[in-house]
Protein backbone atom coordinates (compact mmCIF):
# COMPACT_ATOMS: atom_id res chain seq x y z
CA UNK A 1 0.00 0.00 0.00
CA UNK A 2 1.47 3.40 -0.77
CA UNK A 3 1.63 6.26 0.38
CA UNK A 4 -1.03 8.10 -2.03
CA UNK A 5 -3.31 5.28 -0.58
CA UNK A 6 -2.13 5.95 3.06
CA UNK A 7 -3.46 9.39 2.79
CA UNK A 8 -6.83 8.58 1.19
CA UNK A 9 -7.51 5.84 3.41
CA UNK A 10 -7.11 7.91 6.86
CA UNK A 11 -8.64 10.85 6.06
CA UNK A 12 -11.32 9.54 4.00
CA UNK A 13 -12.01 6.80 7.01
CA UNK A 14 -11.83 9.25 9.58
CA UNK A 15 -14.14 12.06 7.97
CA UNK A 16 -16.47 8.99 7.53
CA UNK A 17 -16.58 8.88 11.29
CA UNK A 18 -17.36 12.21 11.58
CA UNK A 19 -20.35 12.23 9.35
CA UNK A 20 -21.59 9.06 11.83
CA UNK A 21 -20.92 10.81 14.74
CA UNK A 22 -22.77 14.29 13.80
CA UNK A 23 -25.69 11.68 12.50
CA UNK A 24 -26.25 9.37 15.75
CA UNK A 25 -25.11 11.59 18.51
CA UNK A 26 -27.49 14.10 18.29
CA UNK A 27 -29.79 14.39 21.52
CA UNK A 28 -33.71 15.85 22.12
CA UNK A 29 -34.67 18.17 24.83
CA UNK A 30 -38.32 16.35 24.74
CA UNK A 31 -40.26 18.55 23.59
CA UNK A 32 -41.88 15.86 21.53
CA UNK A 33 -44.65 18.92 20.01
CA UNK A 34 -41.62 20.42 18.18
CA UNK A 35 -39.29 17.45 17.67
CA UNK A 36 -41.91 14.86 16.23
CA UNK A 37 -45.34 16.24 14.51
CA UNK A 38 -48.84 15.89 16.13
CA UNK A 39 -49.19 12.47 14.79
CA UNK A 40 -45.77 10.89 16.46
CA UNK A 41 -46.33 11.97 20.20
CA UNK A 42 -47.13 8.24 21.16
CA UNK A 43 -44.00 6.57 19.97
CA UNK A 44 -41.86 9.49 20.36
CA UNK A 45 -42.60 9.76 23.87
CA UNK A 46 -41.85 6.44 24.48
CA UNK A 47 -38.60 6.85 22.89
CA UNK A 48 -37.90 10.67 25.14
CA UNK A 49 -37.39 8.50 28.08
CA UNK A 50 -34.29 5.99 27.10
CA UNK A 51 -31.14 6.40 28.88
CA UNK A 52 -29.78 3.71 26.82
CA UNK A 53 -29.00 3.53 22.82
CA UNK A 54 -27.52 0.55 20.94
CA UNK A 55 -26.80 1.37 17.15
CA UNK A 56 -25.81 -1.16 14.18
CA UNK A 57 -25.15 0.60 11.16
CA UNK A 58 -23.58 -1.39 7.48
CA UNK A 59 -21.86 0.85 5.79
CA UNK A 60 -20.10 1.07 2.00
CA UNK A 61 -17.07 3.29 1.43
CA UNK A 62 -16.65 3.59 -2.48
CA UNK A 63 -13.01 5.24 -4.28
CA UNK A 64 -11.11 4.67 -7.06
CA UNK A 65 -8.49 2.79 -5.12
CA UNK A 66 -10.46 1.55 -2.12
CA UNK A 67 -13.93 -0.28 -1.96
CA UNK A 68 -14.40 -0.74 1.50
CA UNK A 69 -18.06 -2.41 3.44
CA UNK A 70 -17.89 -2.26 7.44
CA UNK A 71 -20.32 -3.12 9.84
CA UNK A 72 -20.36 -0.60 13.34
CA UNK A 73 -21.73 -0.92 16.81
CA UNK A 74 -22.17 1.73 19.09
CA UNK A 75 -23.49 2.11 22.35
CA UNK A 76 -24.75 5.35 24.08
CA UNK A 77 -25.07 5.78 27.64
CA UNK A 78 -26.28 8.99 29.53
CA UNK A 79 -24.51 9.75 32.77
CA UNK A 80 -26.78 12.29 34.87
CA UNK A 81 -28.68 14.38 32.86
CA UNK A 82 -26.01 16.18 31.11
CA UNK A 83 -23.37 13.70 30.02
CA UNK A 84 -23.20 11.13 27.62
CA UNK A 85 -20.43 8.77 26.48
CA UNK A 86 -20.25 6.66 23.44
CA UNK A 87 -18.24 3.35 22.09
CA UNK A 88 -17.66 2.65 18.98
CA UNK A 89 -16.48 -0.86 18.14
CA UNK A 90 -16.16 -1.01 13.95
CA UNK A 91 -15.69 -4.43 11.66
CA UNK A 92 -14.05 -3.87 8.41
CA UNK A 93 -13.81 -5.69 4.85
CA UNK A 94 -10.92 -3.48 3.35
CA UNK A 95 -11.90 -4.85 0.14
CA UNK A 96 -14.75 -6.11 -0.57
CA UNK A 97 -13.98 -6.79 -4.38
CA UNK A 98 -11.38 -9.78 -3.69
CA UNK A 99 -12.16 -13.12 -3.21
CA UNK A 100 -10.60 -13.61 -0.08
CA UNK A 101 -12.38 -10.65 1.75
CA UNK A 102 -13.52 -10.94 5.15
CA UNK A 103 -14.65 -8.76 8.20
CA UNK A 104 -11.41 -7.73 10.61
CA UNK A 105 -11.31 -5.44 13.70
CA UNK A 106 -11.29 -1.46 12.42
CA UNK A 107 -10.36 1.54 15.01
CA UNK A 108 -12.03 1.14 18.09
CA UNK A 109 -13.67 4.85 19.78
CA UNK A 110 -14.41 6.38 22.33
CA UNK A 111 -16.66 9.77 22.86
CA UNK A 112 -17.60 11.82 25.28
CA UNK A 113 -20.34 14.87 24.92
CA UNK A 114 -22.09 17.40 27.27
CA UNK A 115 -25.02 18.64 26.47
CA UNK A 116 -27.69 20.73 28.86
CA UNK A 117 -30.86 18.76 29.78
CA UNK A 118 -30.35 15.81 27.33
CA UNK A 119 -32.41 13.04 26.76
CA UNK A 120 -31.76 9.96 23.96
CA UNK A 121 -34.34 9.15 21.43
CA UNK A 122 -34.83 7.24 18.29
CA UNK A 123 -35.85 10.55 16.93
CA UNK A 124 -32.89 12.99 14.82
CA UNK A 125 -31.95 13.67 18.33
CA UNK A 126 -31.51 17.19 17.87
CA UNK A 127 -30.07 19.13 20.50
CA UNK A 128 -31.72 21.94 22.32
CA UNK A 129 -29.08 23.95 23.51
CA UNK A 130 -25.10 24.58 23.39
CA UNK A 131 -23.02 21.40 23.66
CA UNK A 132 -19.45 20.10 22.96
CA UNK A 133 -17.70 16.72 23.26
CA UNK A 134 -14.79 15.37 22.22
CA UNK A 135 -13.94 11.63 20.37
CA UNK A 136 -10.44 9.57 20.55
CA UNK A 137 -9.82 6.70 18.16
CA UNK A 138 -7.78 3.83 19.34
CA UNK A 139 -5.84 2.31 16.30
CA UNK A 140 -6.74 -1.40 17.10
CA UNK A 141 -7.32 -1.82 13.08
CA UNK A 142 -4.33 -2.61 11.08
CA UNK A 143 -2.70 0.08 8.75
CA UNK A 144 -1.20 -2.74 6.17
CA UNK A 145 -4.53 -4.34 5.10
CA UNK A 146 -6.35 -1.30 5.63
CA UNK A 147 -8.59 -1.77 8.44
CA UNK A 148 -7.22 1.19 10.47
CA UNK A 149 -5.01 4.50 9.98
CA UNK A 150 -2.41 3.46 11.76
CA UNK A 151 -2.45 6.55 14.52
CA UNK A 152 -4.40 7.57 17.47
CA UNK A 153 -6.80 10.31 16.90
CA UNK A 154 -8.49 12.81 18.93
CA UNK A 155 -11.34 15.63 17.75
CA UNK A 156 -12.86 18.30 19.94
CA UNK A 157 -16.39 19.11 19.06
CA UNK A 158 -18.41 22.40 19.46
CA UNK A 159 -22.35 22.93 18.15
CA UNK A 160 -25.62 24.29 18.37
CA UNK A 161 -28.72 24.07 17.31
CA UNK A 162 -31.35 26.51 16.00
CA UNK A 163 -35.10 25.54 15.77
CA UNK A 164 -37.47 26.72 13.31
CA UNK A 165 -40.34 26.81 14.04
CA UNK A 166 -42.47 22.86 14.76
CA UNK A 167 -40.44 20.82 12.37
CA UNK A 168 -37.08 22.38 11.03
CA UNK A 169 -33.78 22.93 12.77
CA UNK A 170 -30.51 23.90 12.06
CA UNK A 171 -27.63 22.54 14.00
CA UNK A 172 -23.95 23.72 12.65
CA UNK A 173 -20.95 21.84 14.62
CA UNK A 174 -17.76 22.20 14.63
CA UNK A 175 -14.85 19.25 14.41
CA UNK A 176 -11.00 19.45 14.60
CA UNK A 177 -9.16 15.60 13.92
CA UNK A 178 -5.46 15.53 14.66
CA UNK A 179 -3.36 12.14 15.19
CA UNK A 180 -0.60 11.28 16.68
CA UNK A 181 1.75 8.41 18.00
CA UNK A 182 1.85 7.80 14.18
CA UNK A 183 2.54 4.17 12.82
CA UNK A 184 5.47 3.75 10.36
CA UNK A 185 3.88 5.18 6.94
CA UNK A 186 1.06 6.11 8.65
CA UNK A 187 -0.32 9.75 7.36
CA UNK A 188 -0.37 12.56 9.96
CA UNK A 189 -3.88 13.65 9.76
CA UNK A 190 -4.98 17.63 10.68
CA UNK A 191 -8.29 18.16 9.70
CA UNK A 192 -10.77 21.07 10.43
CA UNK A 193 -14.48 20.04 9.63
CA UNK A 194 -17.24 22.36 9.50
CA UNK A 195 -21.08 21.08 9.24
CA UNK A 196 -24.50 22.14 8.98
CA UNK A 197 -27.45 19.66 9.89
CA UNK A 198 -30.82 20.90 8.19
CA UNK A 199 -33.50 18.74 9.66
CA UNK A 200 -37.11 18.44 8.74
CA UNK A 201 -39.23 16.62 11.00
CA UNK A 202 -42.32 15.23 9.29
CA UNK A 203 -45.65 13.60 10.96
CA UNK A 204 -45.39 10.08 12.25
CA UNK A 205 -41.63 10.45 13.50
CA UNK A 206 -40.37 10.61 9.59
CA UNK A 207 -37.58 12.76 9.17
CA UNK A 208 -35.07 13.96 6.23
CA UNK A 209 -32.28 15.62 7.30
CA UNK A 210 -29.18 17.43 4.66
CA UNK A 211 -25.76 18.02 6.28
CA UNK A 212 -23.31 20.09 4.17
CA UNK A 213 -20.12 20.01 5.43
CA UNK A 214 -16.52 21.63 4.20
CA UNK A 215 -12.77 19.48 5.19
CA UNK A 216 -9.58 21.49 5.12
CA UNK A 217 -6.39 19.16 5.55
CA UNK A 218 -3.68 21.43 6.94
CA UNK A 219 -1.64 18.40 5.93
CA UNK A 220 -1.97 19.19 2.30
CA UNK A 221 -2.95 22.41 1.94
CA UNK A 222 -6.21 21.51 0.49
CA UNK A 223 -9.78 21.88 1.32
CA UNK A 224 -13.16 20.25 0.06
CA UNK A 225 -16.92 20.31 0.56
CA UNK A 226 -18.93 17.23 1.18
CA UNK A 227 -22.91 16.50 2.00
CA UNK A 228 -24.71 14.01 3.62
CA UNK A 229 -28.29 13.18 3.08
CA UNK A 230 -30.63 11.16 5.20
CA UNK A 231 -34.24 9.96 5.14
CA UNK A 232 -35.10 7.86 8.71
CA UNK A 233 -38.29 6.32 10.31
CA UNK A 234 -38.92 6.07 14.07
CA UNK A 235 -41.15 2.56 13.96
CA UNK A 236 -41.58 1.91 17.73
CA UNK A 237 -40.48 3.42 21.13
CA UNK A 238 -37.39 1.06 20.90
CA UNK A 239 -36.31 0.74 17.19
CA UNK A 240 -36.06 3.36 14.44
CA UNK A 241 -34.26 2.67 10.95
CA UNK A 242 -31.78 5.26 9.07
CA UNK A 243 -30.05 5.25 5.49
CA UNK A 244 -27.38 7.45 4.51
CA UNK A 245 -25.91 8.62 1.26
CA UNK A 246 -22.43 10.66 1.69
CA UNK A 247 -20.04 12.14 -0.65
CA UNK A 248 -16.94 12.76 1.64
CA UNK A 249 -13.65 14.59 0.99
CA UNK A 250 -10.26 12.68 0.29
CA UNK A 251 -7.15 13.95 -0.24
CA UNK A 252 -4.62 12.81 -2.77
CA UNK A 253 -1.07 13.18 -3.16
CA UNK A 254 0.18 13.13 -6.57
CA UNK A 255 3.42 14.12 -8.03
CA UNK A 256 4.42 16.48 -5.12
CA UNK A 257 0.99 17.99 -5.07
CA UNK A 258 -2.33 17.38 -3.57
CA UNK A 259 -5.62 16.78 -5.51
CA UNK A 260 -9.22 16.29 -3.71
CA UNK A 261 -11.05 13.67 -4.57
CA UNK A 262 -14.38 12.01 -2.74
CA UNK A 263 -15.38 8.82 -1.51
CA UNK A 264 -19.13 7.76 -1.56
CA UNK A 265 -20.64 6.10 1.41
CA UNK A 266 -23.97 4.48 1.84
CA UNK A 267 -25.14 3.33 5.64
CA UNK A 268 -28.26 1.84 6.91
CA UNK A 269 -28.32 1.98 10.41
CA UNK A 270 -30.97 0.37 12.95
CA UNK A 271 -31.49 1.93 16.43
CA UNK A 272 -32.59 1.02 19.10
CA UNK A 273 -33.25 2.99 22.42
CA UNK A 274 -33.94 1.46 25.82
CA UNK A 275 -33.87 2.34 29.33
CA UNK A 276 -31.43 -0.35 30.85
CA UNK A 277 -29.38 0.98 34.16
CA UNK A 278 -31.94 4.48 34.34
Amino acid sequence: MNATTFLIRGTALLLMGMHTLIGHAQTDDGTNENANGGDSMLSAAGAQAATNRFDVGFSHLDLPLINQASVEGKFTRIIGSHHHVVIVAPLVDPDIDSGSSSLRAGDFEIGYSYTPNQKLSANPWVPSTAGSGIGLWIPTGDLDDGTGAGSWRLAPRLGFVSKIGRSLAIAPALEYIFSFAEETGAPKIRVLALAAQIIYVAPRAFWLQWTPDYAYNFEVDDGAFGTTFRVGKLFTPHFAVSVDFARVPAFQAVAGATTSDYANVWTLALHFPFNYGR
